[in-house]
């Protein structure tokens, strides 16, 4: 998972956005936050500037949506011609290809905590990864947002 950025980085990163999906036929979101709402990618503001028969595909709508305005299970057309698609879990719907795209994100994962030299994986608590994935740790809950429950 991604670290979470500051005001003045996620306006920056929306103001790139919104100028390529003006200019974009189709745009394609899969931003999803594990045990949170999906975060909002692309507003209404954006949706009104876009030409009219762009497709966005809203691949997170099962956990809120990144689109404002997409309702899971149907597709919306915008008042200017955007149409949101809203499948639910789309992913499933290609398990071959979404395999081997896991396959590879936790290739990738373990590699990052794998030492090379002792042939073991690292529990480095002041890596920002492994601080978000490790629940517990010697019998303790030390994860921030599940330490209270």
């Amino acid at each position: 998972y991604a670290k979470e950025l500051t005001p003045e980085q996620i306006a920056k990163q929306q103001e790139a956005q919104a100028k390529v999906c003006e200019r974009s036929d189709i745009v394609i979101t899969t931003a999803k936050v594990f045990g949170r709402k999906a975060p909002r990618l692309i507003g209404k503001d954006v949706l009104d500037r876009m030409k009219k028969g762009a497709v966005v595909v809203d691949m997170a709508v099962s956990t809120g949506g990144n689109v404002e305005g997409s309702k899971l299970f149907e597709d919306v057309v915008t008042e200017n011609g955007v149409t949101i698609m809203c499948g639910d879990m789309l992913e499933r719907q290609v398990p071959y290809d979404a395999s081997k795209m896991l396959s590879g994100n936790f290739t990738a994962f373990l590699t990052h905590f794998y030492d090379k030299e002792s042939k073991e994986l690292l529990v480095d608590l002041n890596d920002e990864i492994m601080r978000g994935c490790l629940l517990t740790q010697g019998g303790k809950i030390i994860h921030e947002r599940f330490k209270d429950q």
